[in-house]
């Protein structure tokens, strides 16, 4: 019996064992499954970009790629979105969060100066008006007035970047164009009018820390000189020492720049805000020989152009009995007067063509600032940020681009409060090719890519965004968003991804 019990015994053990074996390796993948296994990318902190292990279309494989950076470690904390539509069609091809919300720096530029364009034509020019009212006494050749300076938002008034607005040339225009009229002395003022702007040159949601940077000039009706004065630092003494070349009137800069032999960069910054002549200088340079030139907001830009003219007329002969001030001075100081204008000079900017193509290709956030308060002047006749964005969401109305989640602070992308998904901006740019008379000149104003893409860039900490316009290899125009917000990639980390994901857009059909 305990023979026959151990017989049962071994035969259900080497069952149990054969059915083992079995499922073992039943459950082994095949050789082809193995291979396939061994093909997939091996996990690590960023994995990149890598075409999916088959065959698939182009779009297909963008797709992929766009799958495999939203999954990566350096984008586990952030948000991304991408929009690929036809460019003339406005068919949406591919999109990836392409209806959330995302911070777009400097791309948003591609709005105010797309819609510019369009409403105001690539030949527009602003003006700059020399007026004088009172009477002009023909023999004692004397004005028995004041003589105005009539801004209308130029941005390029005594610019250094064009040719024919430098500020000298500017001022020797404009003392010429007073002494045709025969006037040796002025029994008055000269005074800044740039009425036809806010006072309030910041746009709202700009932080203090930009607002003490040299790219986040405040915009003004009567802007002169990029609003900008220049600050020459000097460290070759005991006690960093400053100049600044330019006669700011009223400005009172106090020095309070340090040595520091640890510091791996000399940087310096001004803290004050507009209208405010009481101002600080601050930052830190290496010890031993420093040069460093930086730049800062003029105070009051009316009164700067102003000044300058009343300086130049003095120096020509010219007296000028009250010196310089402004509308807003006037008006403050209940002197403001209502007397009737004569216009006797009117200078021109350069068309409106090439101060965007200068604004997208340098990204000029205080141009940008003129022009979106331009669209409020020309639309409503008064310049303001909140009336340009007015201007802006009707149009997007009138497009029929579903405005759900946009917002705008300001017309470059300086402001955090900005807010716009992939398909506006596609949406966008797609309403921008159906103007045949300003396409052409907002397209060659956007930055070239590898000679088949035009795009706008933008860039903050943990933001980077493109969009654009891309010709692929079939030789289809399209249009496309990519936004990246709260990354931990580098700043080169992040644009190399972008920049692949662009180039994969030009090998399309």
């Amino acid at each position: 019996m305990n023979r026959k019990r151990g017989v049962l015994f071994f035969a259900i053990g080497f069952g149990l064992l054969v059915l083992t074996v079995s499922v073992y390796f039943l459950l082994l993948p095949k050789k082809s499954e193995q291979k396939i296994l061994l093909s997939l990318p091996v996990k690590r902190a960023d994995p990149g970009i890598v075409k999916p292990p088959h065959d698939t279309t182009q779009l297909e494989c963008i797709h992929y790629a766009l799958e495999k950076l939203a999954g990566s470690d350096s984008m586990r904390h952030a948000t991304f979105g991408f929009c690929l539509a036809g460019a003339d069609s406005g068919t949406i091809v591919l999109g990836w969060n392409a209806g959330q919300t995302f911070i777009p720096a400097s791309v948003l530029k591609i709005v105010t100066t797309g819609l510019c364009l369009r409403k105001l034509g690539p030949g527009f020019r602003y003006s700059t008006r020399l007026q004088y009212d009172g009477a002009v006494d023909v023999l004692d050749k004397v004005l028995e007035g004041n003589v105005y300076i009539k801004g209308s938002g130029d941005p390029t008034l005594g610019s250094s970047n064009f040719a024919d607005c430098k500020e000298d040339k500017v001022l020797e225009d404009w003392v010429l164009a007073i002494k045709k009229m025969g006037i040796e002395k002025i029994d008055g003022a000269v005074v800044g009018d740039g009425d036809v702007f806010d006072e309030d040159q910041i746009p709202s949601g700009w932080a203090w820390e930009d607002m003490q940077s040299e790219y986040a000039i405040g915009s003004s009706g009567l802007s002169f000189r990029e609003n900008c004065y220049d600050i020459c630092l000097s460290g070759r003494s005991g006690i960093p020492e400053f100049k600044i070349p330019q006669q700011v009137p009223g400005l009172k800069l106090t020095n309070h720049v340090q040595f520091n032999r640890s510091e791996l960069k000399d940087y310096a910054y001004v803290s004050g805000g507009p209208y405010m002549n009481e101002r600080e200088l601050k930052g830190q340079v290496k010890a031993g020989n420093c040069q460093l030139l930086t730049q800062s907001a003029l105070p009051d830009p009316a009164y700067y152009c102003a000044n300058m003219l009343y300086e130049i007329l003095k120096k020509n002969g010219i007296s000028v009995r009250d010196s310089s001030t402004t509308t807003r001075r006037l008006k403050l100081s209940g002197k403001k007067t209502k007397k009737e204008r004569i216009t006797f000079y009117t200078t021109y900017s350069p068309s409106l063509d090439r101060i965007v193509w200068y604004t997208n290709t340098v990204s000029q956030n205080f141009y940008t600032e003129n022009l979106l308060r331009t669209l409020s002047l020309y639309e409503h006749g008064y310049g303001s940020t909140p009336g340009g964005v007015n201007v802006v969401r009707d149009f997007m109305d009138e497009q029929e681009i579903d405005p759900g989640g946009f917002y705008m602070a300001d017309g470059s992308g300086v402001s955090r409060f900005d807010g716009i998904t992939p398909e506006q901006l596609v949406g966008l740019l797609h309403a921008f090719t159906r103007d045949s008379m300003s396409f052409k000149s907002f397209y060659n104003s956007l930055p070239a890519f590898e000679n088949s893409i035009r795009y706008k860039g933008g860039y903050m900490t943990r933001v980077l965004s493109y969009a654009g316009y891309v010709t692929t290899a079939g030789g289809k125009r399209l249009s496309f968003a990519l936004l990246a917000n709260n990354h931990s990639y580098s700043v080169i980390g992040m644009k190399n991804e972008l920049d692949i994901i662009m180039r994969m857009l030009t090998e399309l059909d």
